[in-house]
């Protein structure tokens, strides 16, 4: 289970936080302040979104190949399905959380309302993407995908072209991508927002530390990915070398 502590939520919640709150009643300040909720809104109905792209590519195409190839009636086969699908199941756990939460601490949004504290939260638990981009960058992926690519029918190209069809949703292409959009995506929101935000904003420390870890983050998972397509092609040139001469 994941513990998301609230420790800074009292010294947040102080009386310098309620005091600031009553500060922005000028002109400009309210200009800011609806800045900052629409950018806080489009975070939350952005992640609401994606959080829905998760629900289909789990709900619609990865179970009901699962429960297919358990059948004998095998769309992909049981390793194929694991490999392609990944960790998915644990990152939509991971932000559906994030998603209650963050809804939680927007409800009745007021200028000292702070957001910084629940992204600190969760950024850390954001590195279990890595393994989840660096299989959607393998040669054993693109291999698999390649089957929707084909020109000739296949059970796994007929499968998922009715889902997208009678769901009327993205391809499972394009909806395996969404994971790997999305830690670019918060760090350009949260830019928009931190932009948005005074310097003496109680929340500001807590935004800019947020960014510095998201793209922190990003760095890591994109170095990781990096490192393992390296190796994959070691290991590829290693096989060329290993074959017994003709």
């Amino acid at each position: 289970a994941i513990g998301f502590g609230n420790a800074k939520s009292a010294m947040l919640e102080s009386k310098d936080l309620r005091a600031w709150g009553k500060s922005g009643a000028c002109p400009k300040a309210k200009k800011v302040h609806r800045n900052r909720k629409r950018i806080a809104e489009e975070i939350l109905s952005t992640e609401k979104t994606y959080i829905s792209a998760l629900d289909t590519v789990i709900d619609k195409f990865q179970n009901p190949m699962i429960v297919s190839a358990k059948s004998g009636k095998k769309i992909l086969s049981q390793q194929d399905i694991t490999f392609l699908f990944g960790t998915i199941n644990a990152i939509r756990g991971l932000n559906q959380k994030f998603y209650s939460d963050l809804e939680e601490k927007l409800a009745g949004y007021t200028n000292s309302t702070n957001i910084g504290e629940v992204l600190l939260s969760f950024v850390p638990y954001f590195k279990m993407y890595r393994q989840y981009v660096e299989r959607q960058n393998s040669d054993r992926h693109k291999q698999i995908m390649k089957i929707l690519d084909d020109k000739h029918d296949s059970a796994f190209k007929s499968f998922c072209d009715r889902v997208s069809a009678t769901e009327r949703c993205l391809t499972l292409q394009a909806l395996l991508i969404t994971p790997i959009q999305r830690i670019p995506r918060y760090q350009l929101l949260l830019q928009e927002y931190i932009k948005h935000t005074s310097t003496t904003h109680p929340d500001y420390p807590l935004l800019e530390k947020a960014l510095e870890e998201i793209i922190a983050t990003a760095t890591y998972i994109n170095n990781s990915a990096a490192k393992s397509k390296n190796r994959e092609k070691i290991l590829q040139i290693s096989s060329l070398f290993a074959k017994d001469p003709e």
